[in-house]
């Protein structure tokens, strides 16, 4: 009787585990989604998980009364700093009474909304910050193969808008770059950045070194396909890990450090000497600034001139410095992507502060967080040092996709008491 009690249990706890695995899985793919699906026109995909998690929270919420609705203390600063960003952009739009700009006054609605219903996801289904890291590596790695697929569609059976983005403009079509799932190279390219962190993170943990390993070339080569500022942070970040590790004399990371250097620099060579004129434009295009700097002396580029002479211009009035003009981007004044000029512009030095405030506050509090470990922290504080440097060229501060990653990774942290700490 005994043996039969004893082997129902086994069976039992054998389905709760198989239960718990998939309901992982499917979490996965629905935080996957989120970061990944794109806007087609005015739609934004990305509220189909959003919407699936606001359920999960409303029935979560329902069973456990007593603390299923209640967020962390300073996830609701966060929340409260992106109420002003509204109420900034509301004061500007009445003081000016022009246009309805829906990148300043629908966005910080939209924060708010991914704020409320992800914190309190996070908590009631123990969403870790590791398992968030995972999901930014993951959807890296999706995009970064489809930016691949893309390009050798496109080099070799003349494929020039396989799998593209609704919202990606047909003029910017090259076979030297493609955009994956994105809306736009940049953002490709970011998001490959912040999966390059992640690989290399777990990587360095001497766990699985040679899978990680391996997502991280992968994910390098699609970043060479995407943008040149994102390139630029991938190999910043690149050397100063292994800056890192040499001083810490961790020769084992030494050395597969210099084997993915070399490995990387040897895929190059061979692209550039198979003769193969998309490779060679491709490597024109991503280092153009280093070629020109090597035969005229400057590093400028068409766009980087562009960006210098005609993007970082300062409102010379005190009240459109103060609280902007409310005006469109694309019809301002100054035309600018840069999110400092583009908001400063736009609503004001008061709406950009704010922003900036909330970045900070967000880094202070994971900083201030006991229950995950230095190496998480930096992997965090790198993050925010990507897009806050990204956003000296486009505006990535509190975007999708990029300024969602960063969010959930804020969150999950902030609202999971189940952290899994991985030494690092």
């Amino acid at each position: 009787m005994q043996i039969q009690i004893r082997s129902m249990q086994a069976r039992q706890g054998e389905r709760l585990g198989n239960f718990k695995q998939e309901v992982a899985i499917l979490e996965y793919i629905l935080l996957i989604s989120f970061l990944l699906l794109p806007k087609v026109g005015a739609v934004d995909l990305s509220f189909m998980p959003l919407a699936i998690c606001a359920a999960s929270v409303f029935f979560s919420g329902l069973k456990n009364r007593d603390g299923g609705f209640k967020i962390d203390r300073g996830v609701m600063v966060t929340a409260i700093l992106t109420a002003l960003m509204f109420a900034v952009s509301c004061l500007s739009y009445l003081v000016n009474m022009t246009d309805v700009v829906s990148e300043f006054i629908f966005k910080p609605i939209r924060i708010l909304f991914i704020i409320l219903i992800l914190a309190l996801y996070a908590k009631n289904n123990s969403v870790s910050f590791d398992k968030v890291l995972r999901v930014v590596m993951i959807a890296a790695l999706l995009n970064g193969a489809v930016v691949i697929l893309q390009y050798l569609a496109h080099a070799y059976y003349g494929i020039p808008d396989l799998l593209l983005n609704e919202n990606f403009k047909e003029r910017a079509i090259t076979p030297y770059r493609k955009p994956g799932l994105m809306s736009g190279f940049p953002v490709a390219g970011l998001l490959g950045v912040l999966g390059f962190i992640v690989a290399m993170y777990y990587a360095s943990l001497a766990k699985s070194t040679w899978m990680y390993l391996a997502i991280a070339f992968f994910i390098f080569i699609s970043i060479l396909l995407t943008s040149r500022l994102a390139l630029l942070l991938c190999l910043i970040m690149f050397i100063g890990f292994g800056i890192k590790k040499l001083v810490s004399l961790d020769f084992k990371a030494i050395l597969w450090v210099g084997m993915t250097a070399a490995l990387g620099i040897g895929f190059i060579t061979y692209a550039l000497s198979s003769g193969n004129d998309v490779y060679v434009g491709t490597f024109n295009k991503m280092f153009a600034n280093v070629i020109n700097l090597e035969q005229d002396g400057s590093a400028y580029d068409d766009s980087t001139r562009d960006l210098v002479q005609n993007h970082y211009i300062v409102p010379d009035n005190i009240g459109v410095m103060l609280i902007g003009n409310s005006v469109d981007p694309s019809s301002n004044i100054v035309n600018s992507d840069v999110f400092y000029i583009r908001y400063l512009w736009g609503n004001g030095v008061f709406l950009v502060a704010l922003y900036l405030l909330s970045m900070v506050w967000m880094v202070y509090g994971i900083h201030q967080l006991r229950k995950i470990n230095r190496g998480q922290k930096f992997i965090f504080y790198l993050f925010c040092f990507v897009v806050c440097v990204a956003s000296l060229k486009g505006a990535y501060i509190f975007s999708r996709v990029i300024g969602d990653a960063v969010l959930l990774a804020y969150l999950a942290a902030r609202e999971c008491n189940e952290q899994r700490a991985i030494d690092g």
